[in-house]
């Protein structure tokens, strides 16, 4: 597997988090345009992370949980999205996470 030096790396706004029992509406434009899913390994952290270097890294770390990356698959396409992810992965409550944090 050739892991790339630059990753694409994508942000999700905070409406995006949800419990992982709320409920979720998805819209109808989506909803009928390639919604999908995907389980995700969640990294939480214990306090505001800028210019962290890779040996301290692991001190930022409060612990681990799962999560659900929902995403409408059609907003990913190049025609769609200009290169982009955010829009397509954006949408509010698309990241529900937990319920168990292990550290």
């Amino acid at each position: 597997l050739n892991v790339p030096m630059n990753p694409p790396v994508w942000t999700k706004p905070s409406a995006s988090l949800a419990s992982p029992d709320e409920d979720i509406h998805i819209s109808r434009y989506c909803a009928s345009n390639f919604p999908d899913w995907e389980g995700e390994l969640v990294f939480v952290t214990s306090k505001e992370c800028r210019d962290v270097t890779p040996e301290e890294a692991n001190s930022y770390i409060l612990g681990y949980t799962i999560g659900n990356d929902l995403t409408c698959r059609k907003f990913q396409m190049p025609e769609q999205n200009g290169g982009q992810f955010f829009y397509a992965k954006a949408f509010d409550k698309f990241a529900p996470i937990g319920p168990v944090l292990v550290s």
